[in-house]
């Protein structure tokens, strides 16, 4: 009861907030529908981000594909992508950004019996990996556009808790894969008093199976980062649909940093309201006054993506990936 009662409150919190964020943006005139009105005349580019976000799902797929492989589990592309479809719709209904990945960890996993450890491991290196790079690209964004940080002191201030997210985040990985600490005595002693040995036994060698493939962690990384310059291109492709010619250079920046923040899982579903609060924020920096109209329309394209989703969700009675079983047998390397 008392955790119904939690997550009740919860949901209403972040309704409650995507509700005040549409509130303000409307009251204070950044979010203007008649500049839709625009994509009529320049329609195309709106047709072209449809295709590029559909890379980016197909790329995402991939990726997933490339890191189940080196679980010894190889499931067909067609699989991994349908999966990730229905993932994406997951991302819209449910809280946060994580839903789809429970979705996608739980999918996998029950169609990889053999090995449902390096199934469900899989998907969040998938994820770490996608946000690995994304604060990547922040950080060399950044670096770039040098003079738009300068005059946003706020821009400053996330470019260095960035750096500091990535250089902890590759201190805890270099520790976590070196033998010379993993022997020490205080951290074998800290392992061994952790709760449900079995359950992190099983993770850490799962984990510890991406050592040995350093290829794919490399395709991983290079999906990756294609994967976000495809979404930087498709928000070029919007904001040229509604204004015309833009000055894309600072859309390397601002648009990987608002979807840091989307990322966030206390956002409400599909990052509701909070995208196009910060897009509309972000853009005001190089006035742009059709920031959160830009995210409205990758919301729309979000949307439509997901619905596809839901089809093969409906489809294959919830479960793609036991309908398609793995081509090779799933075992832990």
């Amino acid at each position: 009861m008392r955790v119904a009662m939690s997550r009740g409150i919860n949901i209403a919190l972040k309704l409650f907030l995507a509700g005040g964020l549409f509130y303000w943006l409307l009251t204070s005139g950044r979010l203007d529908f008649y500049g839709l009105l625009g994509i009529q005349e320049r329609w195309q580019w709106v047709a072209i981000a449809q295709i590029l976000f559909g890379i980016t799902q197909v790329l995402i797929g991939l990726r997933w594909k490339l890191l189940l492989g080196s679980q010894g589990i190889r499931y067909r592309l067609r699989t991994t992508f349908c999966l990730t479809l229905v993932g994406l719709f997951f991302n819209q209904v449910a809280i946060g950004s994580t839903g789809g990945d429970i979705y996608r960890a739980y999918a996998v996993a029950q169609g990889a019996p053999a090995n449902r450890s390096g199934a469900i491991v899989s998907v969040f290196v998938d994820r770490a990996f996608g946000l690995f790079m994304l604060l990547v690209l922040v950080v060399a964004a950044s670096l770039i556009n040098w003079k738009l940080l300068q005059s946003h002191m706020e821009l400053m201030t996330f470019f260095f808790i960035t750096v500091a997210i990535i250089v902890a985040t590759t201190f805890v990985a270099v520790c976590y894969f070196s033998s010379f600490v993993r022997r020490r005595r205080m951290v074998i002693r800290l392992f061994s008093i952790l709760p449900f040995q079995n359950v992190l036994s099983n993770v850490d060698v799962a984990i510890k199976a991406y050592k040995h493939h350093w290829r794919t962690l490399r395709s991983a990384a290079t999906l990756s980062l294609l994967i976000q310059l495809l979404i930087v291109a498709m928000n070029v492709c919007f904001a040229r649909a509604l204004l015309g010619d833009v000055n894309w250079w600072p859309f390397v920046l601002l648009v990987p940093a608002a979807h840091l923040v989307m990322a966030i899982p206390v956002n409400p579903p599909g990052a509701l309201g909070t995208a196009e609060a910060v897009y509309a924020y972000l853009f005001e920096m190089i006035n742009i006054g059709v920031g959160s109209l830009v995210a409205i329309l990758q919301r729309l394209t979000t949307l439509t993506w997901a619905f596809a989703g839901a089809l093969i969700f409906v489809i294959h009675k919830g479960w793609p990936a036991l309908n398609h079983r793995p081509t090779a047998h799933a075992g832990g390397q």
